[in-house]
């Protein structure tokens, strides 16, 4: 891609970039970062913090020499974190099983403050010289003169963008994407409640990743930075509303039936801080991850079942290689990018056919089809 100005002629009220990227989590900032070191003139769109809790908060071993071949290790030493010891869940059966995190040649990973770690992120895509926007949102989009037009909501009122090449970084909303109405390939409708706990007594060691399935779903906890405990109850957005599990004393009821997550919660006298948060957390993908001068990149390609603790290397990963296509003017191996995404989900079907205790629950039988 070429680095120099297109047109001589000043327009006012029409912004000019060479890469507009939108959203500013960690795909997009990681591809931001990239680009704007190769000296693209690159604006980063964000819609601004997010209400409620930020989930996704385990970084696995892995995301360090990925993020070390970014040039953004550093990142990690100002962010707040927790060595995470392992995985342990009841799965399948009653009994627990566990896993340590040494067993992995990256380590076990860590738990973080996940909106630190976008935000630091973000920081660093500044500190290249991409230029964030935020708060704002996307509006129309039309393509012109070999140029992609873009009409972004802010504040202050309308801004009108013209860049040659546009990165959707948005996430499951897919916000580019869907504009271009580009068709999506659902595997699930997993929905995600989530709870953060503050701790009462600042005695809880356990840095375990703990997963323990019920009836219709399974639970999520992990310790994060601060004397904080994050819990999700993950079920499809169906079986969420019949339940009422937003409901302080259904999801709690529900939180007490369980083996492992209710006693790390009791155990330490963890006190909720505010309201249950929701979490889209299905298994999709995009028919098509790119185009004519656009690219897909982390969730708003394809996102992966929260199960796979994978949602951030996948993100900072899929950042890189994108950028080496946009910099390089090549779409992408397109074959290649499914067949990845289909092994992921052949992965996510066998996990979950393991679970077979309670056969006529419609969260479980519909994880027992073959997508």
């Amino acid at each position: 891609m070429s680095s120099e100005t297109r047109k001589s002629a000043e327009v006012h009220d029409v912004e000019r970039f060479h890469v507009v990227v939108i959203g500013g989590g960690p795909a997009g900032s990681v591809v931001a970062a990239i680009l704007a070191r190769l000296g693209l003139q690159v604006a980063v769109i964000e819609r601004g913090a997010a209400k409620g809790l930020k989930v996704g908060e385990t970084l696995p071993g892995q995301a360090r020499v990925t993020l070390a071949a970014c040039g953004m290790d550093q990142v990690l030493q100002r962010v707040a974190k927790i060595a995470a010891a392992g995985n342990r869940s009841i799965w399948g059966s009653a009994s627990p099983f566990e896993r340590s995190g040494i067993l992995s040649p990256y380590g076990g990973g860590w738990h973080i403050d996940r909106a630190a770690f976008d935000a630091a992120l973000l920081q660093e895509a500044q500190a290249a010289g991409a230029r964030l926007m935020m708060p704002a949102s996307l509006g129309e989009v039309s393509r012109r003169e070999g140029l992609w037009c873009l009409a972004l909501r802010t504040p202050n009122g309308a801004v009108q963008i013209e860049c040659e090449a546009v990165i959707d970084a948005s996430g499951r909303t897919r916000a580019f994407a869907r504009r271009l109405a580009i068709p999506q390939v659902k595997h699930d409708s997993l929905l995600g409640i989530a709870r953060l706990f503050d701790c009462g007594n600042g005695r809880d060691v356990d840095t375990r990743t703990t997963i323990e399935s019920a009836p219709l779903g399974w639970w999520y906890t992990a310790r994060i930075p601060s004397d904080r405990r994050v819990v999700v109850y993950f079920t499809d957005i169906d079986l969420a509303r019949e339940a009422a599990w937003r409901d302080d004393r259904e999801w709690n009821g529900a939180l007490a039936t369980t083996t492992l997550i209710q006693p790390l919660v009791m155990d330490h006298r963890y006190r909720c801080c505010g309201s249950a948060t929701n979490v889209v957390a299905d298994t999709s993908r995009l028919e098509l991850p790119g185009g004519e001068q656009w690219w897909a990149v982390g969730d708003a390609a394809a996102s992966l079942d929260p199960l796979s603790s994978a949602g951030i290397s996948h993100a900072l990963q899929s950042a890189v290689a994108v950028a080496q296509c946009v910099a390089g003017g090549r779409i992408g191996d397109t074959v290649r990018w499914k067949a990845s995404h289909d092994l992921q989900n052949r992965r996510r079907i066998e996990y979950y056919s393991i679970e077979k205790r309670w056969p006529v629950s419609p969260f479980w039988s519909r994880r027992q089809r073959k997508h």
